[in-house]
């Protein structure tokens, strides 16, 4: 990944999986319209679904013990409560946007090779440097989790790296997550939003 931006030449990067499938032309573009909607917004993620109907993730969270979880998981995709784009601690890297200046700053850092964390970690360092790490539903794939990686963690398997890189993340971010708050409490947080109701005779859009 490091190596392909270096050798980019656009305006942004967009990190892509092999081992995920491209529902429409909207999966990039939305990624690149909603950067361009605010200034600050210095990495955007898709929703990503375990097959037509399930969500893999829409958007992760990050608790004090360096653990990660996949918001939504195994949920419906169409519930609203994964429908509208947010901030979020991280967003995994099999669709990520960024623009290339501020990769060019930062890279992902190979302490984490061959895999895993290094995108939670991408996700901290833009955060650090003052930028929003945002989720974006309008943005969606197919990702077959495990089928490059593996799923055990066993000797030999890709999988165990979760495991040990988990505790190279969790001793250089220590101090910034030591104050995350319970899951049961982010959760919490996210579903107890203000909700609109609007009654006309015309559906509005939404704009």
């Amino acid at each position: 990944c490091n190596l392909g931006a270096r050798n980019a030449i656009g305006k942004y990067l967009y990190f892509l999986n092999d081992d995920t499938i491209i529902l429409n032309q909207n999966t990039i573009d939305s990624l690149v319209d909603r950067v361009e909607s605010d200034s600050k917004i210095g990495l955007v993620g898709s929703k990503v679904l375990l097959n037509h109907k399930n969500l893999q993730e829409a958007g992760c969270l990050t608790f004090n013990t360096g653990d990660c979880w996949q918001y939504g998981k195994n949920e419906d995709k169409d519930q609203d409560l994964y429908n509208y784009s947010c901030e979020v601690d991280y967003c995994s890297g099999c669709s990520l946007l960024i623009p290339k200046k501020l990769f060019d700053k930062i890279k992902f850092n190979e302490i984490y090779l061959p895999a895993y964390y290094e995108d939670v970690d991408l996700a901290f360092t833009v955060r650090s440097m003052g930028y929003k790490v945002v989720y974006e539903p309008k943005s969606s794939l197919i990702h077959m989790e495990g089928s490059s990686t593996g799923t055990a963690n066993t000797t030999g398997d890709v999988k165990k790296y979760q495991y040990i890189n988990k505790e190279k993340f969790y001793k250089k971010w220590k101090i910034s997550i030591k104050d995350k708050i319970k899951k049961k409490e982010i959760l919490n947080s996210k579903i107890d939003r203000s909700i609109v109701l609007i009654v006309d005779d015309l559906v509005p859009d939404e704009n």
